[in-house]
């Protein structure tokens, strides 16, 4: 499913995992070329990696449930401020920090109509080539760096 803002001749996606530190390091940067004035789509699809992160898949859902209520880049964006507690608690937090109805978010969060989203984005990134968090990829195409720089040059902004 995957979810975009922004608008560009170039779609740079990145499937990430929200306990991953450096899925948030690369969503960093991601965010400071958006705020240079870098013309992009940027796409996020999840790929938790439950093996590694105990609390992946759990904020994975949540973003979808946040999703569900309009709210997906502002859970986004709380899950990675907040990566050092993503617990079942710290979640349902972060729904009411950012406006939420807490009863829909936990009936949204135990559907599995937010898990198979998960589900798709992760058998997505797999089948595209995805080896780990964070996989980033524009227009299709397999990135083998997130260094501000690199990204800078492939999106058509001028080099750092």
């Amino acid at each position: 499913m995957g979810h975009t803002r922004g608008a560009g001749a170039r779609t740079l996606t990145m499937y990430g995992d929200y306990e991953c530190p450096h899925t948030r390091t690369a969503y960093r940067i991601v965010q400071s070329l958006e705020a240079d004035g870098i013309a992009f789509a940027f796409e996020y699809r999840h790929l938790p990696i439950a093996e590694a992160h105990e609390h992946a898949l759990a904020a994975a859902v949540a973003a979808e449930a946040a999703h569900d209520q309009g709210r997906f880049w502002e859970m986004h964006d709380a899950l990675f401020a907040g990566q050092d507690d993503l617990s079942r608690a710290a979640l349902r937090a972060k729904a009411t920090a950012i406006g939420l109805d807490l009863e829909r978010f936990n009936s949204e969060f135990a559907s599995d109509d937010q898990l198979a989203r998960v589900t798709s984005d992760t058998r997505a990134g797999l089948e595209a080539g995805a080896t780990g968090t964070p996989s980033l990829f524009v227009d299709g195409v397999p990135m083998t760096s997130y260094e501000p720089a690199a990204l800078r040059l492939v999106l058509g902004g001028r080099d750092a």
